[in-house]
Protein backbone atom coordinates (compact mmCIF):
# COMPACT_ATOMS: atom_id res chain seq x y z
CA UNK A 1 0.00 0.00 0.00
CA UNK A 2 3.16 2.37 -0.61
CA UNK A 3 3.51 3.04 3.54
CA UNK A 4 7.11 2.22 3.97
CA UNK A 5 7.27 3.17 7.57
CA UNK A 6 3.96 0.17 8.25
CA UNK A 7 6.07 -2.08 6.20
CA UNK A 8 8.94 -1.48 8.83
CA UNK A 9 6.88 -1.42 11.38
CA UNK A 10 4.88 -4.95 10.46
CA UNK A 11 8.58 -6.70 10.24
CA UNK A 12 9.65 -5.74 13.49
CA UNK A 13 6.51 -5.06 15.83
CA UNK A 14 3.79 -6.95 13.93
CA UNK A 15 6.47 -9.90 13.92
CA UNK A 16 6.59 -9.53 18.02
CA UNK A 17 2.50 -9.86 18.00
CA UNK A 18 1.94 -12.66 15.68
CA UNK A 19 5.14 -14.52 17.26
CA UNK A 20 3.62 -14.06 20.80
CA UNK A 21 0.45 -15.45 19.48
CA UNK A 22 1.76 -18.51 18.15
CA UNK A 23 3.62 -19.44 21.45
CA UNK A 24 0.90 -18.87 23.22
CA UNK A 25 -1.26 -20.58 21.34
CA UNK A 26 0.39 -23.31 19.23
CA UNK A 27 3.43 -23.35 21.34
CA UNK A 28 5.38 -22.53 18.11
CA UNK A 29 8.99 -21.42 19.19
CA UNK A 30 10.82 -19.75 15.98
CA UNK A 31 14.46 -18.78 15.76
CA UNK A 32 13.21 -15.12 16.49
CA UNK A 33 11.63 -14.87 20.41
CA UNK A 34 9.00 -12.44 20.41
CA UNK A 35 9.32 -9.67 22.54
CA UNK A 36 5.86 -9.60 24.82
CA UNK A 37 6.35 -5.61 26.26
CA UNK A 38 6.94 -4.89 22.35
CA UNK A 39 3.99 -2.03 21.69
CA UNK A 40 0.86 -2.95 19.31
CA UNK A 41 2.74 -1.70 16.22
CA UNK A 42 2.80 -2.87 12.47
CA UNK A 43 -0.20 -5.53 12.49
CA UNK A 44 -3.60 -5.70 10.66
CA UNK A 45 -6.58 -7.90 10.76
CA UNK A 46 -5.43 -8.40 7.02
CA UNK A 47 -8.44 -11.02 7.13
CA UNK A 48 -10.58 -8.30 7.14
CA UNK A 49 -9.11 -6.71 4.12
CA UNK A 50 -11.67 -6.50 0.94
CA UNK A 51 -11.34 -6.94 -2.56
CA UNK A 52 -10.13 -10.35 -3.99
CA UNK A 53 -6.62 -10.12 -1.40
CA UNK A 54 -8.25 -12.71 1.40
CA UNK A 55 -10.62 -14.66 -1.30
CA UNK A 56 -8.00 -15.29 -3.85
CA UNK A 57 -4.89 -14.03 -2.96
CA UNK A 58 -4.45 -15.56 0.28
CA UNK A 59 -6.30 -18.37 -0.62
CA UNK A 60 -3.62 -19.24 -2.95
CA UNK A 61 -0.62 -18.38 -0.42
CA UNK A 62 -2.44 -21.07 2.15
CA UNK A 63 -2.53 -24.02 -0.32
CA UNK A 64 -0.32 -26.88 0.90
CA UNK A 65 1.92 -26.63 -2.52
CA UNK A 66 2.62 -23.49 -2.21
CA UNK A 67 3.43 -23.55 1.82
CA UNK A 68 7.76 -23.69 0.99
CA UNK A 69 7.57 -21.11 -2.04
CA UNK A 70 5.52 -17.91 -0.03
CA UNK A 71 4.35 -15.33 -1.41
CA UNK A 72 6.70 -15.79 -4.96
CA UNK A 73 4.92 -18.82 -6.20
CA UNK A 74 1.54 -16.77 -6.42
CA UNK A 75 0.74 -15.59 -9.11
CA UNK A 76 -2.37 -14.20 -8.26
CA UNK A 77 -2.89 -10.41 -8.46
CA UNK A 78 -2.87 -8.55 -4.39
CA UNK A 79 -5.58 -5.93 -4.83
CA UNK A 80 -7.44 -5.03 -2.20
CA UNK A 81 -10.58 -2.65 -1.83
CA UNK A 82 -9.86 -0.91 1.35
CA UNK A 83 -6.72 -1.00 4.13
CA UNK A 84 -7.70 -3.12 7.69
CA UNK A 85 -7.20 -0.65 10.64
CA UNK A 86 -3.46 -0.74 11.37
CA UNK A 87 -1.86 -1.27 14.70
CA UNK A 88 -4.41 -3.31 16.38
CA UNK A 89 -5.01 -7.28 16.14
CA UNK A 90 -8.13 -9.31 17.26
CA UNK A 91 -9.77 -6.31 19.11
CA UNK A 92 -7.06 -6.92 22.09
CA UNK A 93 -4.29 -5.64 24.06
CA UNK A 94 -1.83 -2.53 24.35
CA UNK A 95 1.43 -4.90 23.44
CA UNK A 96 2.54 -7.99 21.94
CA UNK A 97 1.98 -9.95 25.28
CA UNK A 98 -1.30 -8.70 26.15
CA UNK A 99 -2.72 -10.26 22.81
CA UNK A 100 -0.99 -13.60 23.32
CA UNK A 101 -2.71 -13.59 26.78
CA UNK A 102 -5.73 -12.88 25.17
CA UNK A 103 -5.73 -15.11 22.83
CA UNK A 104 -5.63 -17.94 25.82
CA UNK A 105 -7.79 -16.49 28.38
CA UNK A 106 -10.45 -18.98 28.71
CA UNK A 107 -12.79 -16.28 30.46
CA UNK A 108 -15.99 -15.72 28.61
CA UNK A 109 -15.09 -12.26 28.36
CA UNK A 110 -12.18 -12.97 25.72
CA UNK A 111 -14.35 -15.23 23.71
CA UNK A 112 -14.64 -13.10 20.56
CA UNK A 113 -10.70 -12.80 20.83
CA UNK A 114 -10.05 -16.14 20.85
CA UNK A 115 -12.52 -16.57 17.32
CA UNK A 116 -10.68 -13.66 16.09
CA UNK A 117 -7.34 -15.45 16.50
CA UNK A 118 -8.52 -19.04 15.69
CA UNK A 119 -9.65 -17.71 12.13
CA UNK A 120 -5.52 -16.78 11.52
CA UNK A 121 -4.31 -19.24 13.60
CA UNK A 122 -6.27 -22.54 11.57
CA UNK A 123 -4.69 -22.31 8.51
CA UNK A 124 -1.16 -22.09 9.92
CA UNK A 125 -1.93 -25.59 12.34
CA UNK A 126 -2.45 -27.34 9.27
CA UNK A 127 0.77 -26.94 8.40
CA UNK A 128 1.72 -28.79 11.64
CA UNK A 129 -0.57 -31.50 11.18
CA UNK A 130 0.83 -34.68 10.96
CA UNK A 131 -0.51 -35.34 7.56
CA UNK A 132 0.93 -32.34 6.03
CA UNK A 133 4.55 -33.24 7.62
CA UNK A 134 4.81 -37.18 7.28
CA UNK A 135 5.73 -36.99 3.39
CA UNK A 136 7.88 -34.22 3.74
CA UNK A 137 9.55 -36.50 6.80
CA UNK A 138 9.61 -39.57 5.09
CA UNK A 139 11.14 -37.80 1.82
CA UNK A 140 14.01 -35.81 4.12
CA UNK A 141 14.51 -39.72 5.13
CA UNK A 142 14.66 -41.36 1.64
CA UNK A 143 17.06 -38.62 0.92
CA UNK A 144 19.77 -39.04 3.66
CA UNK A 145 21.67 -42.45 2.70
CA UNK A 146 22.05 -43.45 6.50
CA UNK A 147 18.59 -42.72 7.35
CA UNK A 148 17.17 -44.72 4.58
CA UNK A 149 18.86 -47.46 5.59
CA UNK A 150 17.47 -47.26 8.92
CA UNK A 151 14.40 -46.98 7.39
CA UNK A 152 14.30 -49.67 4.96
CA UNK A 153 15.35 -51.96 7.97
CA UNK A 154 12.84 -50.90 10.08
CA UNK A 155 10.22 -51.35 6.98
CA UNK A 156 11.12 -54.83 6.49
CA UNK A 157 10.33 -55.83 9.51
CA UNK A 158 7.17 -53.96 9.53
CA UNK A 159 6.45 -56.28 6.59
CA UNK A 160 7.70 -59.14 7.53
CA UNK A 161 10.17 -58.83 4.44
CA UNK A 162 7.23 -58.19 2.26
CA UNK A 163 8.58 -55.15 1.37
CA UNK A 164 11.89 -53.87 1.60
CA UNK A 165 12.08 -50.03 1.21
CA UNK A 166 10.37 -47.25 2.82
CA UNK A 167 9.85 -45.75 -0.76
CA UNK A 168 7.55 -48.59 -1.64
CA UNK A 169 6.27 -48.76 1.47
CA UNK A 170 4.76 -45.34 1.57
CA UNK A 171 3.94 -44.00 -1.69
CA UNK A 172 1.56 -45.84 -3.79
CA UNK A 173 0.92 -45.87 -7.58
CA UNK A 174 -1.94 -44.71 -8.59
CA UNK A 175 -2.11 -45.95 -11.97
CA UNK A 176 -1.06 -49.20 -13.95
CA UNK A 177 1.93 -47.31 -15.64
CA UNK A 178 3.16 -46.45 -12.23
CA UNK A 179 3.94 -42.61 -13.52
CA UNK A 180 1.99 -41.15 -10.53
CA UNK A 181 2.28 -42.26 -7.17
CA UNK A 182 0.25 -40.68 -3.81
CA UNK A 183 1.19 -41.16 -0.21
CA UNK A 184 -0.10 -43.54 1.72
CA UNK A 185 -1.26 -42.30 4.95
CA UNK A 186 -2.44 -45.24 6.95
CA UNK A 187 1.25 -47.01 5.91
CA UNK A 188 3.46 -43.79 7.04
CA UNK A 189 1.32 -43.45 10.48
CA UNK A 190 2.33 -47.30 10.84
CA UNK A 191 5.67 -46.55 10.32
CA UNK A 192 6.29 -43.38 12.11
CA UNK A 193 3.82 -45.56 15.03
CA UNK A 194 6.78 -48.19 14.77
CA UNK A 195 10.08 -45.74 15.63
CA UNK A 196 7.95 -44.50 18.72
Amino acid sequence: MNDHVMAGDADVHGGNVYLSVLLATLGVKLPREPLLRDGLKGCIQFLNAQGDFVDHWLHELWKPENFDGGIQRTNTPKNYESRPITNTFCNSGRNAGEVANFAVNQSDAYAYQRASVAQYLDPYATYLSFEFLSPKLVSMIIQNDQLREIANKIVDQITAGRINTLQHFVWTPVDEDMMDFEFNHENGNTFFQYLN
